[in-house]
């Protein structure tokens, strides 16, 4: 369930400050094991620092969730929250004084330019299992979070503040009233295939279930009672079955009378489809945004109104075990992007099998006939390896391998092969870019590049066609000595991989991110709609009331406030 807003106490607060103060660690100075130092405590910030037996890596770790090994000979250490603990500076001082030397700067000053190395997967597995593990923090009663929506742990305000009028509107068949989500947890969900669901605020669902119980989404499930009440930015989505977006615009459509934007995500179809070019000429869809993007049609209509698709990434997906393990993988790492740091990528020479990471399903022809030429052919002592070692060619197909172990595997390589599956985009794809793996895809001009901007991806045409590793090879040398690899941090397209870069496109389509607000904590919310049949109490949160009703007396209300927003930007 999402949290409902409280005020954190002075009294929670300085009981917390206490449990940190008294929570001290001392250095075992004759341990083989990693020394840990005493906690830093700089308000609710503290800071534990792991030397390495060798003093060759220094080890960072944030509140218990940032993690970052820096090379000892370059070392230049960010401490954020304060000033540093003299422990911690003494410490560190007399550790290294015969190897290097630290400095240390802190909040404020300027950064080194030097780039941390990010703690590999399989570095961090064991801690990665162990959180995987755990009942999911916002819901204890489930044993794992295989998934979950941004929704779940999102705070919800249904009922006016001194920074949020809730506003409600209704007429003979259906109300629609405004509804505060913050925006914060965005920035630490990752993508995946189901998120038009928590983007929207109606939805057309395949199933009759939209995932397990504790999965749940803002999101009404549209009925026609509801269009007289659609007010103007309203976000619907819609799985991306042929049969379901026929059945919208044969059915529903001409009962909207103001401007929305249409999703189309979840399967693996692709988007636009070829029957729906009739479809982008409608004056008042603002933006579709769907995945597995195909611009392949020569419809004269889709042509003149094509700049009205987006192309949504697919992301991860909502049924099978990735989140699970790689979100907790992020959460050690503080979501940090692995490609700042190009050293991982500077070697000068590719060797296929220590570098390039083979593991997709053969069930389809044009994967069975790469995977031929990948795995048949390997040398003797890569087979040997293949077989004890790794999973890199291993048959997915009767060989079922945990995706813990693909990953702790996966994150050993510098480069994935991820073929199309049953649509054009892949999970896999993500499951590397996630893991600071460069993926090499299917290129498909303009789409790929479209899909990927900002992003370390290798677009290789006719990739399922290729007859021998070299090629591979030479396509991976070609990028890695391009001024796309050399001169870009991939932090603007690393940002794409979570949930905050396509809420705000949204709400930037729509005009909406002008009606975003900010409590008296700093926190920001974005105003959602939510609509209901009248006497339908099905709504997750309850109630709502007449609160706010008169703000609004007419849909051509809203139509004149958005207008007037539209004007201004």
């Amino acid at each position: 369930m999402p949290r409902i807003l409280k005020k954190s106490t002075r009294a929670s607060r300085a009981s917390r400050r206490q449990e940190l103060e008294d929570d001290d660690g001392d250095i075992d100075e004759g341990s083989s094991q990693p020394n840990l130092s005493k906690r830093c405590l700089r308000g609710l910030t503290y800071v534990l620092v792991v030397l390495t037996p060798t003093l060759t890596l220094l080890t960072i770790i944030w509140e218990n969730k940032h993690i970052l090994q820096l090379p000892m000979g370059e070392l230049k250490v960010m401490v954020l929250g304060g000033d540093i603990n003299s422990t911690i500076s003494t410490t560190l001082s007399n550790a290294i004084a015969s190897s290097t030397s630290a400095t240390f700067t802190t909040t404020g000053t300027t950064p080194s330019t030097t780039q941390p190395h990010v703690v590999s997967y399989f570095d961090l597995q064991d801690a990665v299992y162990k959180m995987s593990q755990q009942p999911d923090e916002l819901k204890p009663s489930i044993k794992q979070r295989r998934t979950h929506s941004a929704y779940n742990r999102a705070t919800v305000v249904k009922t006016s503040t001194p920074w949020f009028t809730k506003r409600k509107l209704c007429q003979a068949s259906c109300c629609v009233e405004t509804v505060a989500i913050s925006l914060q947890q965005d920035d630490s969900n990752i993508i995946k295939n189901r998120d038009g669901f928590d983007l929207a605020d109606l939805m057309v669902p395949n199933k009759q279930t939209t995932g397990t119980d504790y999965i749940q989404y803002h999101a009404s499930r549209l009925q026609t009672q509801m269009l007289p009440c659609l007010v103007p930015g309203t976000v619907i989505t819609i799985d991306n079955h042929r049969r379901l977006w026929l059945e919208f615009f044969d059915q529903q459509r001409k009962f909207i009378k103001v401007p929305y934007v249409l999703l189309t995500t979840c399967s693996d179809g692709n988007a636009p489809d070829r029957m729906i070019a009739q479809y982008m000429a409608d004056p008042l869809l603002l933006q579709w945004y769907g995945s597995n993007p195909k611009h392949t049609l020569q419809n004269a209509n889709f042509q003149r109104h094509k700049s009205k698709f987006k192309a949504f990434n697919l992301g991860l997906s909502s049924v099978h075990e990735q989140e699970n393990y790689l979100w907790p993988y992020l959460k050690l790492t503080n979501f940090t992007n692995p490609f700042q740091d190009k050293s991982k990528f500077s070697l000068a020479t590719v060797d296929f099998e220590k570098d390039v990471y083979v593991q997709f399903g053969t069930r389809r022809p044009h994967r069975q006939q790469l995977w031929n030429v990948l795995c048949n052919n390997t040398s003797s002592t890569a087979t040997t390896t293949t077989s004890t070692t790794t999973n890199s060619c291993r048959n997915s197909n009767t060989e079922k391998v945990p995706p813990h172990h693909i990953y702790a595997d996966m994150s050993r390589y510098r480069f994935g092969i991820s073929p199309p599956g049953l649509g054009y985009d892949c999970y896999r794809t993500y499951e590397m870019l996630l893991l600071g793996v460069i993926p090499i895809v299917e290129e498909r001009n303009p789409e790929s590049y479209q899909l990927f901007e900002g992003l370390p991806v290798i677009h290789m045409a006719n990739l399922s066609e290729a007859t021998s590793k070299q090629a591979f090879v030479q396509v991976i040398q070609d990028y890695l000595q391009s001024d796309a690899f050399r001169s870009t941090s991939f932090e603007a397209g690393w940002q794409r991989l979570f949930l905050r870069h396509r809420r705000r496109r949204i709400l930037a389509a729509t005009g909406r991110d002008q009606e975003i607000l900010t409590d008296e904590q700093g926190n920001e919310y974005y105003q959602a709609y939510h609509y209901t049949v009248v006497n339908d109490n099905n709504y997750a949160m309850g109630g709502g009331g007449d609160e706010g009703k008169d703000n609004f007396q007419t849909v051509m209300d809203w139509v004149t406030k958005w207008e007037k927003l539209q004007q201004k930007s």
